[in-house]
């Protein structure tokens, strides 16, 4: 016997998805770590490195990696271009999952079962469609539970009187539109996935669209790139998992408990949070949660180091205490900042300096992107934007958008136009050095 025959078939299916999720994070946000590296930070050993980059191997194009060697180490980037690749490819990790040979089958052995007569059937008729003939140890309890799932999911509809159940295959709503309606539906879809920020939902619609196009019509689908979108941060999908979770909790009123991976820590931490409210920073596809646990002021939790999410007890939360919560912390806040008790609003004011050419495009700039403040004119090139905000340090990516056309004017409460200056003499010595 050969040594390839004893070899075990490796598993290309997904068991957890937590750790393709981290692997991927790292290869699309970062790309500067090797094997080497993650092993020696904890984050990953060397043998799930190898693994689970298999099997994202497996159903991600090569053309999305990039391989470089740097001191006999190898290191691995994702590309991401806004004007070549427009479809989010990172969604299609969620496509891998794992299941067993019963499970698959069953779930197209009833669909062939029930397509094949025209009128309901009960639990008992579709036992005798010779289901055991594909499942041999298959009970009537997992059979019924089957079809109660594919229920719930839309595919069957279940129709009960009396004691007695019956079901059939649900109509398909595509099947009543026109192909004109259905190209329409495509176009639509394939902007608003690319647009909201929960992208998942329309990414999987966009693909039953195509193979129902392909598989029921009988046509491929014209794809057609009309658009490019600035700001579509590809990584900020690999937390869609989570953030559905989450937000079904806030809707429920329910508590969580949250498998959570602190900064620099190898060990997981179990947190019981009240979730109030999720942010995403557009400028960076960070996902953040603003939440409530034993301490006495709100809690920030960023999403990417949110592990597992289990839903708790339901908890007393009116709307005017979720108002009152976030209200008085968040009003002035810039992005997730919240305010201590005790703590004070900073205001900043800043001077902004145009010439001509630019003087309608930075106006308008400020004006559309401030949240609030307000802007006094001084004269044609000049004008002042007074803003209070809780974290000064949150704004600053901000104004530093606008180089030297923007000066921060010294206040007593802050220092933040001495760290700005001492950010520029750095950099110069940066740049001198070479």
């Amino acid at each position: 016997m050969s040594k390839d025959s004893t070899k075990q078939e490796f598993n290309i299916n997904v068991d957890n998805y937590n750790k393709i999720r981290r692997l991927l994070r790292y290869l699309f946000v970062y790309g500067c770590y090797s094997r080497n590296d993650l092993a020696q930070e904890g984050i990953m050993s060397k043998r799930s490195y190898d693994d689970e980059l298999r099997r994202i191997k497996f159903w991600l194009k090569d053309d999305y990696l990039k391989e470089q060697r740097r001191f006999k180490q190898k290191y691995i980037r994702m590309k991401y271009d806004c004007y070549q690749y427009i479809e989010n490819y990172l969604l299609d990790s969620y496509l891998s999952k794992t299941f067993t040979y019963k499970e698959i089958s069953l779930f197209f052995v009833l669909l062939q079962a029930l397509g094949e007569e025209q009128s309901a059937l009960t639990l008992e008729e579709i036992l005798n469609k010779n289901i055991s003939l594909h499942n041999p140890d298959i009970s009537e309890s997992t059979v019924s539970r089957n079809l109660d799932r594919m229920v719930k999911w839309g595919l069957l509809k279940k129709h009960s009187q009396s004691k007695r159940h019956t079901y059939q295959i649900a109509d398909n709503l595509l099947d009543t539109l026109s192909e004109l309606e259905l190209e329409n539906l495509y176009q639509a879809i394939s902007f608003f996935c690319n647009v909201s920020p929960l992208s998942l939902p329309g990414y999987y619609l966009k693909k039953t669209l195509e193979n129902y196009h392909l598989y029921h019509r009988k046509i491929e689908i014209q794809k057609k790139k009309n658009f490019i979108y600035h700001f579509s941060y590809f990584h900020q999908a690999l937390e869609e998992e989570v953030i559905w979770q989450l937000l079904n909790a806030i809707s429920q009123k329910r508590q969580v408990k949250l498998v959570y991976r602190k900064k620099q820590a190898t060990e997981k931490n179990y947190v019981i949070v009240i979730p109030l409210k999720i942010i995403l920073d557009i400028q960076q596809g960070r996902w953040f949660l603003i939440g409530k646990t034993s301490h006495p002021n709100l809690s920030i939790f960023t999403v990417s180091r949110i592990e597992e999410v289990f839903l708790e007890e339901t908890v007393e939360l009116n709307d005017e205490t979720y108002q009152s919560l976030l209200g008085a912390n968040l009003s002035k806040s810039w992005l997730i900042s919240t305010l201590s008790q005790g703590q004070q609003t900073k205001q900043i004011r800043v001077k902004f300096t145009l010439d001509k050419s630019q003087w309608n495009y930075l106006l308008e700039k400020v004006r559309r992107e401030k949240k609030w403040g307000e802007i006094e004119m001084i004269d044609q090139n000049n004008f002042i934007l007074t803003i209070e905000v809780n974290d000064i340090y949150e704004i600053k990516p901000w104004l530093r958008s606008f180089n030297f056309h923007a000066e921060i004017l010294p206040e007593n409460g802050h220092n933040l136009r001495e760290n700005f200056r001492q950010e520029w003499e750095v950099m110069l010595q940066e740049y001198e050095k070479d």
